[in-house]
């Protein structure tokens, strides 16, 4: 969406796609792959750390103005997934150690200073993004920029930003449902669960990952209800992704099935779940999601 011309910094949210690849099978090129995304948002970064934001290429039915918190919750899109990677690099031999990968140090370390002071503005926007409440998933982003951001750059105040935000977005959390629009959503039900599981991963805190498990469990129970027996998740009930649901640049949403497959293939792992693990690849094959 950003090649005909800048229009946001989340369309960036894309680092994280390209890093698991490229440290599992030590590829160069999905290494460089994702230096470019970070250094091509970072490109278009004003002084203050913001991004500028349009909707110019939208065809939004709604014609509605532009939501004033958007530039931030876009950002915050870009972060979490920017920082996701930040710290799975940074345990990484190949990528610490390696000539090969001498480059791509020198290139994340480039834009550590702006990463820094986009972090900076975004702390200036907290009560912003908290008006930015009808979609757990996006309260979730917002505390997941602020605490992995943080954590890659040793910001303690970050840390605690996100830790307060995401505790906000569990203190919602009502029979495994993360709220989207004022109820159960399929779709965004996944991506909430996705998002825990990779907080889970990083957070430092023991009482916050305590509760980040109990909402993956029960909302991964919850989301085992929407399955079909083909893989299939079904829509049926969902107040968002539907038949008639959401659209966004003039298209209509569909299953956001490649992070659905994630959250019961993590949830296979890190629970020695087998039938996660089946779930996940039969969401794979029925969605016909890439192998590689």
């Amino acid at each position: 969406k950003n090649l005909a011309g800048f229009l946001q910094v989340g369309f960036q949210y894309h680092t994280f796609s390209l890093v698991p690849y490229a440290l599992v099978h030590r590829n160069a090129h999905f290494m460089d792959g994702a230096c470019l995304v970070a250094e091509y948002a970072f490109a278009h970064q004003r002084a203050d750390g913001s991004f500028p934001y349009s909707e110019s290429n939208a065809a939004e039915s709604s014609g509605a103005p532009i939501n004033p918190a958007s530039p931030a919750s876009t950002l915050t899109l870009f972060y979490y997934d920017l920082g996701h990677s930040l710290l799975v690099l940074a345990k990484d031999d190949w990528y610490l150690h390696s000539a090969e990968c001498a480059p791509f140090r020198a290139r994340i370390d480039a834009l550590r200073p702006k990463i820094g002071r986009s972090l900076d503005w975004l702390l200036t926007q907290r009560s912003l993004l908290a008006t930015d409440k009808a979609a757990s998933n996006r309260t979730l982003a917002h505390g997941l920029a602020f605490y992995l951001v943080g954590q890659a750059l040793g910001r303690s105040d970050a840390v605690a930003a996100g830790s307060e935000i995401v505790s906000g977005a569990l203190d919602k959390v009502e029979n495994g449902v993360f709220p989207e629009a004022g109820g159960f959503d399929s779709s965004y039900q996944a991506v909430n669960v996705l998002e825990c599981e990779w907080l889970a991963l990083h957070a430092t805190d023991a009482a916050l990952r305590d509760r980040l498990w109990s909402a993956i469990q029960t909302g991964l129970a919850r989301e085992r209800t929407a399955m079909l027996p083909t893989g299939e998740v079904s829509t049926k009930g969902n107040t968002r992704i539907s038949a008639t649901g959401e659209t966004y640049f003039g298209h209509r949403k569909t299953v956001n099935s490649g992070q659905v497959m994630l959250a019961f293939a993590y949830y296979g792992v890190m629970a020695n779940d087998s039938p996660a693990t089946d779930t996940a690849a039969k969401i794979q094959q029925f969605y016909g999601l890439p192998t590689k």
